[in-house]
């Protein structure tokens, strides 16, 4: 379980490693935010405009096939994990019924006062 300091404003906790999901994207945003200001840079600075960048990079079939690519793979990827996981929970559920019913079955048997 996740312990986490009461009070308002606590932003240790979004600095902890355990259960927090910001440290595993912080390099991700920071290289988004980098990306974009050097773009930024670069077309304040008259080396390229952004349409000229973007449309370079559109009109390359390349990059957007390995991107669909990419996005594909960990699409199927999590669909397959959570479907295994559904099944695996359904096969967990009928466990416990069935041990449910038994201990009742027994504690119906055992309990049973017939007169001698």
């Amino acid at each position: 379980m996740i312990r986490y300091q009461k009070g308002a404003f606590r932003l240790r906790n979004l600095f902890r490693y355990n259960g927090s999901a910001f440290p595993s994207a912080l390099p991700f945003a920071l290289l988004s935010a980098f990306l974009g200001g050097l773009l930024k840079i670069f077309e304040s600075e008259e080396v390229a405009s952004s349409d000229e960048v973007v449309g370079k990079v559109l009109s390359n079939n390349a990059a957007y096939t390995a991107y669909s690519v990419l996005i594909s793979f960990f699409v199927v990827f999590r669909t397959q994990t959570a479907y295994s996981r559904f099944w695996e929970c359904c096969r967990e559920v009928k466990k416990f019924q069935a041990e449910f019913f038994s201990t009742g079955a027994n504690l119906v048997a055992f309990c049973r006062f017939l007169p001698a």
